[in-house]
């Protein structure tokens, strides 16, 4: 029997990364890919830096290559060899007194047995325990997969930022020019004109923030791609929003995450190995060892079996079943504090959804035609003579510091669609 357990422990358990990457690749179409040497780049099937890339070739980009997320897949591992540790049994121990002189030979055989009936209990415990690893690691891709979208709309908008500043800028100062040309000849104040001047130097300076922020937002997601140390020029093409969850109720959203956020169901192992751990605490009470014997050379020699056995007197274990059972009740109240979180992180997310939908439909549906009607009719009475250039160029400026706030409006719609994928635990277009 010892010897079937002495296997049994021998056996290596799997690794947990498959299993990582197949619940990613359910949940989200992507995959972890395959275990590479520290700092080493690579590149997803089918992803090349030599066009545009889109959210989902910047994720995947990731997920195989950000360091971060690398380092905590390595406590697949730890957890791994835990198992291994909670199949193992101690050694049996021999014992030997050397005869000299008149005394006879003496040697002791001593097999710790109490791991026999408390050895299953622990191999539960750290299987439950790497499979909450493994759920935790799940989530650890669902939230790196969520960074890299918001760093896509952040890339986004700045860039588009730098174009419209640009633009805001040239008008400017094309009215700047327009201003000391009425000046001169008298039409108006130099006030007026020093204003025109100071306003066309300003824009200046907002279209040179622009480009700042725009390269750091290229900093941030080369960052959250692995590629900090490389100054490749990261490119995206346009985003279009796939999904539209204002189909379900919030209420239907929090079921369905409660259902499928693997830290949840962390939480949930995570009370599993707790208790499993509490009773294995309890055991530890009680230690067995069978021991053999013998003294003695040839015919003279002699044997017999005995037990080593402790007696809870004054060691109980009280200490070890305190450390357990607070753990277990840590691990329930961090379930509920998890499943609570979830619950407002759904409600949170589907409130700025709506709401950023709602100002993107507005833009386009009502503002943006408004506005670009405006410079169109501005335009018509400039050419016709009825209209002065300046109000033209003033007709334009209102468009391009609109056109700013829908690139924004854009943006929080692309942010709030990733923090809602995050919070219901998988993408809005899969069941």
């Amino acid at each position: 029997m010892l010897a079937s357990f002495l296997l049994t422990g021998c056996a290596s358990p799997e690794s947990k990364r498959p299993l990582v990457s197949s619940q990613l690749q359910n949940r989200t179409g992507h995959t972890i890919g395959t275990q590479t040497d520290p700092g080493t780049i690579s590149l997803p099937p089918g992803v090349s830096f030599a066009r545009p890339l889109t959210d989902d070739e910047a994720v995947a980009i990731a997920l195989w290559n950000n360091a971060a997320f690398q380092q905590l897949l390595s406590e697949l591992g730890l957890a791994r060899a835990d198992i291994v540790m909670a199949g193992q049994i101690s050694n049996p121990t021999f014992m030997a007194l050397f005869p000299l002189g008149e005394k006879q030979l003496e040697y002791l055989a001593k097999v710790p047995v109490e791991a026999l009936w408390q050895r299953k209990r622990k191999v539960v415990a750290a299987e439950a325990q790497s499979q909450e690893v493994a759920e935790r690691m799940v989530q650890v891709g669902l939230n790196l997969i969520r960074d890299v979208k918001l760093a896509c709309a952040d890339l986004r908008l700045a860039e588009g930022n730098v174009a419209l500043k640009k633009e805001s800028a040239a008008l400017l100062k094309q009215i700047a020019a327009l201003a000391e040309s009425r000046f001169q000849a008298g039409d108006i104040s130099e006030l007026e004109t020093v204003t025109a001047r100071i306003a066309a130097l300003n824009a200046e300076q907002d279209f040179r923030r622009a480009q700042a922020d725009a390269a750091v937002a290229q900093v941030h997601l080369r960052t959250l791609l692995g590629l900090g140390r490389d100054q490749v020029n990261l490119t995206l093409t346009g985003h279009t929003l796939k999904s539209d969850p204002d189909e379900r109720d919030v209420n239907e959203l929090v079921t369905d995450a409660l259902a499928n956020r693997p830290d949840l169901r962390a939480a949930e192992l995570g009370l599993e190995a707790a208790g499993d751990r509490a009773k294995v605490s309890r055991r530890e009470i009680y230690t067995l060892t069978v021991l053999l014997d013998g003294n003695g050379t040839g015919s003279d020699a002699n044997f017999g079996p005995g037990v080593d056995f402790a007696i809870p007197i004054f060691n109980q274990n009280q200490g070890g079943i305190a450390i357990a059972d607070a753990r277990l009740d840590q691990a329930a109240r961090r379930y509920v504090t998890v499943r609570d979180q979830i619950v407002f992180e759904v409600q949170q997310a589907h409130v700025r959804w709506q709401q950023s939908a709602e100002a993107v439909k507005t833009w386009n549906d009502h503002l943006k035609p408004g506005l670009e009607g405006a410079v169109h009719v501005a335009k018509t009475g400039v050419s016709s003579g009825d209209l002065p250039p300046l109000q033209s160029l003033e007709a334009e400026r209102t468009l391009v510091n609109a056109l700013l706030n829908q690139q924004l409006a854009i943006a929080d719609w692309q942010r709030a669609t990733a923090e809602l994928e995050r919070a219901i635990g998988h993408r809005l277009d899969l069941p």
